[in-house]
C-alpha cells in the first residue's frame, strides 16, 4: 500500500478551514514525486495528475498556497516540506476522494482518544504517588489534586475507558450527531476502527422503556458506549468510543 506522511497541524487546519478536498489533492500530489516539486506546472498538468478539471485544479492550487501548504517560484510548484513540523502522521493513499477524507479525519479521532488516554495515565500516576508513604508530588500535581476535590475524588473520576459520542465526533468536524455516526461506521468499514458493543444491566419498567434500553435474556440492559480499537493500537491498549 502506498503511504504518505502529513503533519497533524495541517490536518487540524483543514478541519478548521473546511478544506478536506484541498488536503486530499495536496496528499495525492505529494505522493507523485519524492521531491514534491512540479516544474513548469500549469493548472491543466496538475489536473491530469489529480483526475479533475483544470478549473478545479486551479482553485485548489490557489487554496494550498493560501493555507501555506505550497508556494510557487519561477513557474514551479513547491509543496510543503514536513521537516518544519514536529508531529508527522503516516497515512495510506486511497483511490477515491471520500475514502481519503475519512482516513484523514481518522487522524483527529485517534489524536483525541490518545490525548484522553494520556490524561488517564497522568491521573493514575498522581493518585498512586499521593497514596505512597514517600510518594513524590510536584506543586502542579498538588494543585491538580486540590482542583479535583482531593485524592479520593480524583481516584473516583479515573476510568479505564476513553469515550467519544457520535455527537462529539460530529462536533469535532462541525457536523451533526447523525453525520458523526455515519463517519464512525465508514471508518469501521474501511478497517480504520474496530468496535465492540457495550451494555449495562439496569432496573426499570418493562412497559415504559427508554430509547437505549431493551430486554436481553429476560433482563433489562442499556446500550452504552461501544468499545473502539484504532487499528494502530493493540487491544491490550484499547481505546473506547461511542
Amino acid at each position: 500500500m502506498l503511504k504518505q506522511s502529513v503533519p497533524l497541524k495541517i490536518v487540524k487546519q483543514a478541519n478548521q478551514e473546511k478544506s478536506w478536498d484541498t488536503l486530499v489533492y495536496y496528499m495525492w500530489l505529494r505522493s507523485k514525486y519524492k521531491k514534491k516539486i512540479f516544474y513548469n506546472y500549469t493548472s491543466r498538468s496538475i489536473a491530469q495528475h489529480l483526475g479533475i478539471s483544470h478549473t478545479q485544479a486551479n482553485y485548489h492550487i490557489r487554496k494550498m498556497i493560501k493555507l501555506g501548504w505550497a508556494t510557487t517560484e519561477k513557474g514551479n510548484l513547491f509543496l510543503l516540506q514536513n521537516k518544519k513540523y514536529i508531529r508527522i502522521i503516516p497515512i495510506q493513499i486511497y483511490q477515491t476522494k471520500r475514502e481519503q477524507v475519512v482516513a484523514l479525519k481518522n487522524i483527529l479521532i485517534n489524536n483525541n482518544l490518545f490525548s484522553q488516554r494520556k490524561k488517564i495515565i497522568k491521573k493514575t500516576q498522581i493518585v498512586s504517588n499521593a497514596q505512597k508513604v514517600r510518594g513524590k508530588i510536584s506543586k502542579s500535581d498538588m494543585k491538580f489534586i486540590r482542583k479535583s476535590g482531593g485524592v479520593a475524588n480524583l481516584e473516583k473520576s479515573i476510568t479505564d475507558r476513553t469515550t467519544l459520542s457520535n455527537k462529539k465526533i460530529g462536533q469535532i468536524f462541525k457536523q451533526s450527531k447523525r453525520q458523526g455516526s455515519r463517519l464512525q461506521v465508514e471508518m469501521k468499514n474501511m478497517g480504520l476502527l474496530q468496535c465492540e458493543s457495550h451494555f449495562t444491566w439496569v432496573n426499570g419498567d418493562y412497559y415504559n422503556l427508554k430509547p437505549n434500553v431493551f430486554v436481553y435474556r429476560g433482563y433489562l440492559v442499556e446500550r452504552g458506549t461501544n468499545t473502539l480499537f484504532p487499528i494502530i493500537v493493540s487491544k491490550s491498549n484499547s481505546l473506547q468510543c461511542t
